[in-house]
């Protein structure tokens, strides 16, 4: 039963980051939408998914910016601006660190 009820937290947690991946709520308000401390959202998240509960969020985001930037012909700011963003040189950033390229080399 516990490991159960850890699979649907998970599940759910996953569904809310499909959800509102682009407004970047922090993961205290994901862990108190599910009833639980952002410490123990974090250890499931890890032992899980070998990641914390932050890097899911922003493996997400980056996941949304390839898809973008792979198939449309938006720009950086313009993808940046749609994925929540509100400075380009900051998601330029966000993203080198994650893929380890910038949006532009990715392109």
């Amino acid at each position: 039963p516990g490991a159960a009820r850890r699979a649907q937290a998970l599940q759910r947690f996953r569904a809310l980051v499909e959800r509102h991946y682009r407004s970047h709520r922090p993961v205290g308000a994901y862990a108190a939408e599910l009833g639980m401390t952002p410490t123990h959202l974090n250890r499931l998240c890890r032992a899980a998914l070998g990641r914390s509960a932050l890097g899911v969020i922003a493996e997400r985001l980056v996941l949304e910016a390839e898809r973008d930037l792979a198939y449309t012909t938006l720009g950086v700011k313009q993808v940046a601006l749609g994925l929540g963003f509100s400075d380009a040189a900051y998601f330029t950033r966000f993203f080198a660190r994650r893929t380890g390229r910038t949006p532009t080399q990715f392109r």
